[in-house]
């Protein structure tokens, strides 16, 4: 009984005077039964027959391939990592609680969130981490800019509170400071 075998084989069917393109089948023994379970071809394509590489340590790759759907990837270059993805996709993390994403510059981190706690801060001056959770569900750190209208039922909160018309020139006419503000 057979245990493994290595077949060098043809990449399609060809006569004697073609040019032969050829590849290498790994083979191994299941229920006493040869299963091909790696195959290389001629251009140097690895397959490994939708099993698992496992302990491995580094691979290194330019670019993270779905089989089922082939124009969604990870491109891994010197610029940054790429998504691409089709329409209606989606970036779904476990959900498991404690589940957290960061983005990190030089600062600090700058966005995070934390779905053990439904928290999510924005801003280097908060230095979000799992021993610096974001106090509110939405904490920004710094300013806050809208282009569009702001609305809420409540505002609460302490130090000065300014409202200023953007399309004007800050004077009395079109400006209120609060002083001092505190509360809601």
């Amino acid at each position: 009984v057979l245990t493994s075998k290595i077949v060098s084989g043809r990449d399609d069917t060809y006569a004697s005077t073609d040019t032969a393109d050829g590849n290498l089948q790994f083979h191994v023994s299941l229920n006493e039964t040869l299963v091909e379970r790696l195959s290389i071809n001629s251009s140097g394509t690895v397959d490994f027959k939708e099993g698992n590489i496992t302990n491995v340590g580094i691979i290194d790759v330019d670019r993270v391939r779905g089989d089922a759907a082939s124009n969604v990837y990870i491109d891994l270059g010197t610029s940054g990592i790429d998504f691409t993805a089709e329409s209606g996709d989606g970036f779904i993390f476990n959900g498991d609680a404690g589940t957290r994403f960061e983005v990190n510059n030089s600062v600090g981190t700058v966005f995070y969130i934390d779905d053990g706690t439904d928290k999510i801060g924005i801003g280097a001056d908060g230095n979000w981490s799992t021993s610096t959770i974001p106090p509110s569900t939405l904490t920004v750190a710094g300013d806050i800019s809208a282009s569009g209208h702001v609305r809420t039922p409540v505002v609460s909160g302490s130090g000065n509170l300014t409202l200023q018309n953007s399309n004007a020139t800050a004077t009395a006419q079109n400006k209120i400071v609060l002083g001092n503000y505190s509360g809601t």
